[in-house]
């Protein structure tokens, strides 16, 4: 019963209402300060609804040890997103499903704050195919990819490639080809 109520509780987390087309971030709670499930924020996931895994499913008490938000550090408020990757090929990641783009053939920006406990760990995100490769040092440091989006729903990925721990925080998706600076979306709060 137990890993049915944290899929339950996270199938109903990820699911993302967009805010108005004319605000700057279209992502809701980008700073995960919003909790309704302790250390699972609302709107966001770990691909395939919460737990990506086999793995996962059967243990769900590691699942919440390797990936949750946390209070130990952030780049802005109180919380960011702690993502332990295990081993050298990760099935942990940060999503946000079901994005509308507001403009399709349009060019969108996604940035976001990370860092890590290596000096260079490899991460993977973006939210159109090719997916952009980064180097996550020990600092926190924005990162952005710009592309067009083709389809009407898109879905926000970051992922770490290799062993480690990496934060995340103050992500944020954008109409246009450079990031702005940092602004949570109008529907930070549900």
């Amino acid at each position: 019963m137990k890993v049915l109520n944290v899929a339950f509780a996270v199938i109903g987390l990820t699911v993302l209402v967009c805010g108005a087309v004319d605000a700057a971030n279209l992502l809701a709670n980008s700073s995960f300060e919003v909790c309704t499930v302790e250390r699972l924020p609302d709107f966001w996931g770990n691909g395939r609804m919460g737990v990506a895994s086999p793995r996962w499913v059967l243990d769900t008490d590691s699942w919440r040890a390797h990936w949750g938000v946390v209070t130990t550090t952030s780049h802005s408020g109180k919380r960011s997103i702690r993502i332990d990757c295990p081993g050298d090929s990760s099935d942990l990641a940060l999503q946000a499903r079901w994005i509308d783009a507001p403009n399709l053939n349009a060019t969108y920006t996604l940035s976001f704050w990370a860092k890590s406990d290596r000096a260079d760990m490899p991460v993977r995100f973006g939210f159109e195919p090719p997916l952009k490769d980064v180097k996550v040092g020990t600092q926190w440091a924005r990162y952005s990819v710009t592309a067009s989006a083709y389809d009407k729903t898109l879905t926000i990925v970051i992922y770490p490639q290799a062993k480690g721990v990496m934060w995340v925080d103050d992500v944020q998706f954008e109409l246009g080809g450079e990031p702005a600076d940092y602004a949570p979306s109008p529907m930070t709060h549900h």
